[in-house]
């Protein structure tokens, strides 16, 4: 799925990552681990090209990721930050606009699919019409996941993407990521502070 080779990456003139080899299997789930100040975060940024890394090799579905538009390899490889930038008026702004984006373009809004992701989060249909600016941290998360699955990445990049959903939520959101894995993503490499193992089969990646 993702292929990297002799992957480095610098930041404030430290190696946080030195010619390291690795690659994310498609049907796999990856647990980003490592110390506080380790550059997690850094590193999923720099999987999207948002950060500057050094490889010999990057490929994604047997692909040199020199073959992609920045913006065609972000949108298979997805990333989904811990504090979503909220934009529109209503919650079904955030979707849509999405869709309007000219990389999307090709792809229609599912509005029975998010039908669907929404009761399966025991929403209603009237929380689109909520206004952006009454959303919740917990609510604006639950958003940019439903939204990122609509989208249909390769890989989906989770940065403590359910840290501010309370425990029942966070439960369905997982369960709901579970269900759709293979349908409307490959892969997923989450990061998470809290120690649950959330996915049974979850792989521990280390940037130890």
């Amino acid at each position: 799925m993702l292929l990297a080779e002799n992957y480095s990456l610098q930041f404030a003139g430290l190696n946080l990552v030195k010619n390291l080899n690795f690659s994310f299997e498609r049907g796999a789930v990856y647990r980003l681990s490592g110390p506080t100040g380790r550059g997690k975060s850094l590193f999923l940024l720099s999987l999207i090209q948002l950060v500057d890394a050094h490889y010999s090799r990057l490929e994604l579905e047997g692909k040199s990721c020199s073959s992609f538009s920045p913006e065609a390899w972000r949108a298979r490889i997805l990333y989904l930050p811990q504090i979503l930038s909220l934009s529109g008026e209503k919650v079904s702004d955030m979707f849509s606009q999405a869709f309007a984006l000219q990389i999307h373009r090709s792809k229609k809004l599912d509005y029975k699919k998010l039908g669907e992701y929404l009761q399966f989060m025991d929403l209603s249909p009237a929380f689109l019409n909520s206004p952006v600016t009454g959303l919740s941290g917990g609510e604006a998360q639950i958003v940019a996941i439903l939204r990122a699955l609509l989208l249909t990445p390769a890989i989906i990049l989770a940065d403590e993407s359910w840290s501010a959903m309370d425990r029942e939520l966070k439960q369905k959101i997982i369960a709901l990521l579970k269900r759709e894995q293979g349908q409307a993503f490959h892969t997923l490499v989450f990061i998470s502070h809290d120690e649950t193992r959330y996915f049974p089969d979850e792989k521990q990646f280390s940037l130890d």
